[in-house]
């Protein structure tokens, strides 16, 4: 079988600005939603709107770790929180931080002009997510699941 390009050769140029693990990704994955978040994770690299980013990542994210349905900002957070956390970042305060980020991404598609700065997407918004979902990618490849196994994974592991 012939092995596709890295996740290196992918994201052109971008090596200062990702996790250095990213790197370790062959695509193509044999998991379309790898395939999925990684390209959207580099397609936000490559725009230089903060909105534009900001709003691909949020799509990465649940491209990663969302199992569909009604509550997929609750189901989504949950997920992140769960891969993710660590002794310095621990779980209900990333959960707390992606609940904000789907009220930021809502008050954005609706229109951020009117909205308080606080509910103002920035490009902090833009680095943590980016952070998260490098760090979620990495983590699922090398768990090697489809994404019902890791969503199935990730359900048992909840806090």
């Amino acid at each position: 079988m012939e092995r596709g390009p890295s996740a290196q050769e992918i994201i052109e140029g971008e090596t200062g600005e990702i996790d250095p693990l990213l790197h370790e990704i062959d695509l193509p994955s044999p998991h379309p939603y790898l395939n999925l978040a990684l390209m959207l994770y580099e397609s936000a690299l490559r725009s230089s709107s903060t909105s534009v980013r900001f709003t691909l990542l949020m799509n990465g994210m649940e491209a990663l770790l969302s199992a569909g349905g009604a509550e997929t900002s609750y189901s989504t957070s949950r997920n992140v929180a769960v891969l993710l956390a660590t002794p310095d970042d621990p779980p209900k305060e990333i959960f707390t931080k992606m609940m904000a980020l789907f009220r930021k991404r809502g008050v954005l598609l609706i229109g951020q002009a009117e909205a308080k700065a606080s509910r103002r997407v920035g490009e902090e918004d833009v680095e943590y997510l980016k952070s998260l979902l490098g760090r979620g990618i990495v983590r699922a490849h090398r768990l090697g699941l489809d994404k019902n196994a890791l969503l199935g994974l990730l359900n048992r592991s909840g806090f």
